[in-house]
């Protein structure tokens, strides 16, 4: 998939994958068309996080057949975040890209961040949506409460961001090195504060099929980041227990009066 100087930097991209065995072959084909614009050396690896369908299967024919394509399997569904880390700890490119396979972020775009990485000094190049597509009302909905929230009680601006970003190497290797589980990758990266650019981007429609991202799992997820970045939850239960122990005192010495 590449024939460029074994000197010109290495561009991993990183595709969490879950049911979507019906478009790998179309996903693969349309990375290929991208990366062979940027003119760096590049693979892709791509990660079954416990699909039912056959995604594993197309996976794994990809791997056998394309030199550049790194095939990773979880032993069951994690969800999207836990796998986005196992194909970060796997990644050898001086740069990486994560993105989702699902064709809500278009490949097209690759060409623009990697030549933005090496043009700018950026540490991070950012895929921020212009709008967030084909949703729901309430999903939406959902989104702009979480980030108002996460924003008021954090001071991370984060709307409009994506998991569509190009990252260095040294950040890779930051982010690896804090071990952490439970992950909101979009905020962790924030978080670290390396040099970040932004550039904008239409939300392109899934390829097929549904959004496996239930409201239980955006819930919890929600969780995840508001515990994460801000300190006001462990206050709120700090200042509940307080409470609950002078009123036990004050009741115990009503008892003795």
């Amino acid at each position: 998939m590449d024939n460029v100087s074994p000197t010109t930097p290495l561009i991993s991209v990183v595709i969490p994958l879950y049911n979507e065995g019906l478009h790998v072959k179309e996903l693969l084909s349309d990375l290929k068309t991208a990366l062979q614009h940027i003119g760096c050396r590049f693979e892709v690896v791509l990660v079954d996080d416990g699909s039912p369908d056959d995604t594993w299967a197309k996976i794994k024919d990809a791997a056998q057949t394309l030199r550049n394509v790194r095939a990773v399997r979880l032993s069951r569904n994690f969800g999207k975040e836990l796998a986005l880390c196992a194909g970060l700890e796997r990644a050898q490119g001086n740069a990486v890209v994560v993105m989702d396979g699902d064709g809500q972020h278009p490949p097209s775009l690759l060409p623009l961040l990697a030549d933005k990485w090496m043009t700018s000094g950026a540490d991070i190049v950012e895929a921020v949506k212009r709008s967030r597509g084909r949703e729901s009302l309430a999903s939406k909905f959902g989104a702009l409460t979480f980030y108002v929230i996460l924003n008021k009680l954090s001071g991370f601006e984060l709307k409009g961001a994506s998991d569509f970003k190009l990252i260095d190497r040294r950040v890779v290797d930051t982010w690896l090195a804090m071990r952490e589980r439970n992950v909101f990758f979009r905020g962790m990266t924030a978080w670290m504060g390396f040099r970040t650019i932004q550039i904008p981007f239409e939300v392109g429609p899934r390829r097929a099929g549904k959004s496996g991202w239930s409201y239980l799992r955006r819930a919890k997820l929600a969780l995840i980041g508001i515990t994460t970045f801000s300190s006001f939850p462990l206050r709120l239960v700090t200042f509940a227990g307080t409470i609950f122990f002078l009123f036990a005192v004050g009741w115990e010495f009503k008892r003795f009066i």
